[in-house]
């Protein structure tokens, strides 16, 4: 099927897909039940206002998410001259699946072929799905999926002498991934938008407080991997917090509808660089990556790479 037929099948039925799609599946009726159920639940305990705005919160970081997958297809293609990828994710588990579909669009637009599978929830074997990639003759692997999964993806291609990079997004910037890759001669990449490296000011500001506030506690610390590492998702979210928190100053109300409004016009400089938003898109108007390897146990600055290569 051509490629933009595809595109327009999809958008015209985003809304409905998967519903039409997986009608008769009884795990998709079972996974929908629990999320709503849990989105029912959260929206009672904190209350439609607070909701509002976790909604808008949410917005925001997904904003980001198709310039962070954009990055990775132009620096698989910049960096290791990979025409042929493979790409990873798990069954029904959307964010994951949309972070795919990025890759994939982005890196067949630059010209690559794509071999895409998708493994079920539970999943603890990939032999398989590695052997696939190899037999493809994948120059990189994108997995964009859960870092329980990712470590069993990473040790597995070791044992079975995966010697091509596997790329992911900042979920992957983890001490799991960490533990994983150390020892092995496995390349592991992950794209984000902070390293806690930045010594520019309001960067430096904001990795020693939040060191500061996970050593002060244990627990914290133990929530944090058991370690004072400040992952972009941290940072990302402050400044997701603290822009959100701009746009209800402009609005003066709580009003979702006028919270969204006045996103538009927000101006912040934040721990990860000056957001503004695109006047007609709504998108973050982000266009760079930080790019990292997972190296022995730390994770070492790579390069910073853009959405035009």
């Amino acid at each position: 099927m051509d490629k933009d037929k595809m595109l327009d099948y999809f958008n015209d039925r985003e809304a409905t897909l998967f519903r039409d799609e997986l009608g008769s599946n009884a795990r998709y009726h079972e996974l929908l039940r629990k999320k709503l159920a849990a989105e029912d639940a959260h929206r009672k305990m904190v209350g439609e206002a607070a909701w509002k705005q976790y909604l808008q919160l949410d917005e925001i970081c997904n904003e980001l998410e198709s310039v962070r997958y954009q990055v990775m297809a132009n620096f698989a293609k910049d960096e290791f001259s990979a025409a042929n990828a493979y790409v990873l994710s798990m069954l029904g588990e959307d964010y994951g699946s949309g972070l795919a579909t990025y890759f994939v669009n982005a890196f067949e637009d630059l010209g690559g072929t794509v071999t895409s599978e998708q493994f079920p929830e539970g999943t603890s074997d990939f032999s398989a799905y590695i052997q696939n990639a190899i037999n493809a003759g994948a120059d990189v692997i994108f997995a964009p999926c859960a870092t329980t999964y990712a470590a069993q993806i990473i040790t597995q291609a070791a044992a079975a002498g995966f010697d091509k990079p596997i790329t992911a997004g900042d979920t992957w910037e983890s001490s799991v991934i960490l533990d994983a890759q150390k020892g092995t001669s496995v390349q592991v990449y992950c794209s984000t938008f902070f390293d806690e490296n930045d010594d520019s000011g309001a960067a430096k500001e904001f990795v020693t407080g939040f060191k500061e506030w996970l050593n002060a506690d244990s627990q914290k610390l133990t929530n944090n991997g058991g370690n004072d590492i400040v992952a972009a998702v941290s940072a990302l979210g402050y400044d997701a917090y603290m822009t959100a928190l701009e746009a209800i100053k402009a609005a003066g109300s709580t009003d979702g509808t006028a919270i969204k409004d006045a996103l538009f016009g927000v101006d912040y400089d934040g721990v990860t660089g000056s957001i503004t938003f695109d006047q007609t898109t709504g998108d973050a108007n982000k266009d760079m990556a930080y790019i990292k390897k997972a190296d022995n146990g730390a994770f070492a600055f790579v390069k910073t790479q853009s959405v035009e290569g």
